[in-house]
């Protein structure tokens, strides 16, 4: 028999008590770790998800590539077209600098016929 604050209780009794709160520790201990496993699995399942919207980077750089082409062929499109429209603008000066020295060669035989 084992005193234990006034109390006197058998070995066995003892045994069977200390076994008792072991397995209640082991099973809190337990219960804990499945608690964690299942946030591991939830931040892994996560993870998973997030790396599915990823995309490869051989896939990014080929794509990237083609848009980059594309934004080359739009510039030179638009240079293209700037020149044509710079060109128009330089013929329509061209037709109002040609009429302007008729006009005025004109003018000036008109003149000279005059005297």
């Amino acid at each position: 028999m084992i005193k234990c604050a006034s109390n006197k209780i058998t070995l066995k009794e003892y045994f069977l008590l200390k076994f008792g709160s072991l397995d209640k520790a082991l099973e809190l201990q337990a219960k804990e770790y499945e608690r964690r496993l299942d946030n591991l699995n939830h931040e892994a399942q996560q993870l998973k998800d997030m790396q599915s919207t990823y995309v490869p980077r051989e896939a990014y750089e080929i794509k990237q590539g083609q848009i980059e082409q594309e934004l080359k062929d739009l510039r030179r499109a638009k240079d293209i077209t700037e020149g044509k429209a710079s060109q128009r603008s330089v013929n329509i000066a061209y037709l109002i600098a040609s009429l302007s020295f008729i006009i005025g060669l004109i003018g000036l035989v008109l003149d000279l016929l005059r005297r």
